[in-house]
């Protein structure tokens, strides 16, 4: 059982202890008039601009020593000082009970000072020396606050009683997964100071023994841990007034007791079908942990009839969990490459590198036959076990060895595992003064890099944007108010959760827009489909709102709810159970969960290949009839096949010896389905050329065909006039949502 308790703070940093001592005030106020002091104080402010603040704080400590009588002229000289200045007489004045006055001074600086190292100086002074009233006062602002540093502070604050804020305890556990390492062991560090150890302990044991101010904190930590819990052994939990404070460990029991008192018929049906099981069932090595286990699979599995949960929410055993964590905390890593294990030599094959991966950096390219990994055969093997063997720890090497058509020998290619990233948008100018940029994910980087590509569009003369947010599973929740935010010319609440339980029941809406960044000033078109998700569907409906966006595509897939991650205990804390609490809700109140986004304009995508044989197809496959050609052909028409990557025209004419190729084949399946599929498979061979992939395949993409129509005729054209798009259809199969059931918006 863990244990609140209470520990000294170790939240001040080195700069505000007032290690280095500045002797100029040591006899510069006593007995002086107050205008004196009053142009001392003045003088002292410049000195503090020119200062760096861990040496200004002995200079705090000198004007609290001088009496109340200074806090008058400290106040009076506020709004002419620079920040460095404010922040040492704002701290003055709360050692000289003036606290309402220093604390409005650090809140000040928190939201509007621009020296970072000040901002986050101030946060860690209302922390430690703010109330609970000025904490809460800043829970709202909390969201708003894009340092890291500051945030912790802040959150650390909100996290610990007598507040207890959830939200601000979940920040601080997020900030684990932080890129900064630096920024990972300061919430670590702030974990441990409300008496979580468990959340950052890898990274506190990571960093105790460094010969830092840091480090020296983590060890003091560990070890005042371990002598609390020896002390508590002694003194005996019953008499511990900490336990008193432990409110989740009191829930956690309130909850086992009503458990135990209103236990129904499902505790007796369960027990009674493992009994049968044990005692019945052909095979006699089932143990009763394994069947609760299946048991709780099913609690949350949407394969029973009429499952009770949604299907976001689900049971992880410790295995389970044990993967879900390392995968968020990227412990470890790949290649950065698809494969598949090939039907017909039973060798795992590259189906497609990640062109930002070390695979492909490595040299190595579609359709490489790996015929073993680190010694190991692949023959004959399951692709999972080949990918366990594959991945591994961030910058170890994995040797791989390699079957290139062409090659005369096998070759061995040794590959450093890293953490992949993916590409996080990709942005091009199309004809007609058109942008077009496809946002991927909303990563940490999302908003940086909408604002990064838009600069550059914007500088080539864009006077309509098309925004993709299809294939896109979401992300960080800021990020998608932020980016939202963009394309509004006012702060405007962009998403709302709600709940049932008290700590989810009502939240404040999360706003954006208004800012510098902002840009409200041209047309926005957004596509979305089936799988557009969670932050993609606050983006996009959000924006359809507000009227600020046309939506054109799929009704999106309909993830607007809250997961939240708990630990169970009657399991060690090693299983968890992921359950949906809450609900997130666009501006005008409508519900996106399970209902997902219906777009202003909805048209299906081109189904070209749907009707073909799958087994004709096979057949082709198995004979690696599109391979042989590429290989034959590729190295004499590589410009040529560039071009028609991106558009043949639908003339297989254009593609050398295709009659003949065709003819070959002995196949049912029709010449343009043939030469659609060997386009795609060019276009696979061209990206691997490049390195990168197209940004869009427009001659194919009829969703895509008609944002542009419909951003030419917002800027008063006519798609058919531009010849670059004369091959798009005269009339698109289309459904507009004022044809629909009103309740879709």
């Amino acid at each position: 059982m863990m244990v609140t308790r209470l520990l000294l703070s170790f939240a001040l940093p080195a700069a505000l202890l007032g290690l280095i001592a500045s002797p100029s005030l040591a006899t510069m106020l006593p007995d002086r008039t107050v205008d004196d002091r009053t142009s001392e104080i003045a003088e002292i402010a410049q000195g503090l601009e020119r200062g760096d603040v861990a040496s200004n704080w002995n200079l705090s400590t000198r004007l609290e020593e001088m009496g109340p009588d200074i806090a008058p002229i400290l106040e009076k000289a506020l709004p002419a000082a620079g920040e460095k200045a404010r922040l040492v007489f704002g701290k003055a004045l709360i050692g000289l009970d003036r606290k309402a006055a220093g604390i409005r001074v650090m809140k000040d600086l928190v939201l509007a000072g621009k020296d970072l190292e000040v901002r986050r100086s101030a946060a860690k002074l209302i922390e430690n020396l703010g109330d609970s009233t000025d904490h809460r006062a800043l829970k709202k602002k909390l969201q708003s606050i894009s340092d890291p540093y500051v945030k912790i502070s802040l959150a650390k604050a909100l996290a610990r009683p007598p507040i207890w804020d959830r939200k601000a305890l979940d920040i601080l556990k997020d900030y684990l997964e932080f890129d900064d390492f630096s920024v990972r062991c300061e919430a670590a560090i702030a974990l441990a100071e409300i008496d979580d150890f468990e959340s950052g302990r890898t990274l506190l044991e990571q960093i105790r023994y460094e010969p830092s101010p840091r480090g020296r904190l983590a060890n003091q930590l560990l070890e005042m841990e371990l002598m609390l819990d020896a002390e508590l052994r002694v003194a005996g939990l019953e008499k511990d007034d900490f336990v008193k404070k432990q409110s989740d460990e009191i829930k956690y029991l309130e909850m086992e007791l009503k458990r135990l008192k209103n236990a129904g018929p499902g505790e007796p049906l369960i027990n009674e079908i493992i009994d049968m099981i044990q005692e019945w069932h052909v095979k006699g090595d089932i143990t009763r942990e394994q069947l609760l286990d299946a048991a709780a699979h099913g609690m949350t599995s949407q394969f029973v009839p009429d499952p009770p949960l949604d299907q976001f929410s689900a049971y992880m055993n410790e295995k389970e969990t044990k993967k879900f964590t390392e995968n968020i905390k990227g412990h470890y890593a790949g290649i950065g490459a698809v494969v598949s294990m090939d039907k017909a030599t039973k060798f795992l094959t590259i189906v497609k590198p990640i062109y930002s991966g070390p695979a492909y950096e490595a040299g190595i390219r579609k359709d490489d036959v790996i015929l073993s990994v680190d010694g190991t055969s692949t023959f004959d093997q399951k692709v999972e076990s080949m990918v366990n063997i594959i991945r591994g720890f961030p910058n170890t090497p994995v040797v791989l060895k390699v079957r290139r058509r062409g090659w005369r020998e096998p070759q061995l290619i040794t590959i450093t595992r890293e953490v992949v990233s993916l590409p996080v948008a990709r942005a091009t100018m199309l004809p007609g003064k058109i942008g077009y940029l496809h946002l991927l994910h909303f990563g940490e980087q999302a908003h940086g890099k909408m604002i990064e590509l838009l600069e550059t569009l914007e500088n080539d003369g864009m006077e309509t944007l098309i925004l993709d947010l299809r294939g896109n599973p979401g992300g960080l929740l800021q990020q998608a108010v932020d980016v939202a935010g963009l394309f509004l010319n006012e702060k405007s609440d962009i998403v709302t959760s709600r709940g049932r339980h008290p700590a989810t029941r009502v939240e404040e809406p999360h706003q954006g827009g208004g800012g510098k960044d902002a840009r409200p000033g041209y047309d926005l078109i957004i596509l979305v489909n089936g799988t557009s998700a969670s932050a993609s569907e606050i983006v996009s409906g959000a924006l359809q709102d507000y009227g600020r966006a046309t939506l054109i595509g799929e009704t999106t897939y309909g993830k607007g709810s809250v997961q939240r991650p708990m630990p169970l205990k009657s399991k060690g804390g090693d299983a968890m159970l992921k359950l949906t609490v809450a609900e997130y809700f666009l501006p005008t109140g409508r519900s996106i969960h399970e209902k997902g986004v219906t777009p202003d304009i909805t048209i299906e995508p081109l189904k070209l290949l749907d009707k073909i044989d799958n087994d004709e197809y096979g057949k082709l496959l198995e004979k690696k009839a599109f391979q042989n050609y590429i290989a034959e052909q590729y190295a004499d028409n590589k410009e040529l096949f560039a071009r028609l990557a991106e558009n043949d025209g639908g003339d297989t004419s254009l593609y050398p010896g295709f009659d003949a190729w065709y003819d070959s084949l002995e196949t049912t399946i029709k010449r343009d389905e043939v030469r659609i599929i060997l386009r795609y498979r060019i276009r696979e061979q061209v990206e691997d050329e490049q390195g990168f992939e197209f940004p869009m395949n427009l001659q194919n993409d009829i969703q895509l065909q008609r944002a542009i129509a419909e951003a030419l005729t917002l800027m008063d054209f006519d798609y058919r006039d531009f010849e670059p798009y004369s091959f798009f259809p005269e009339e698109f199969p289309e459904k507009r949502l004022e044809d629909g059931p009103a309740g879709d918006r």
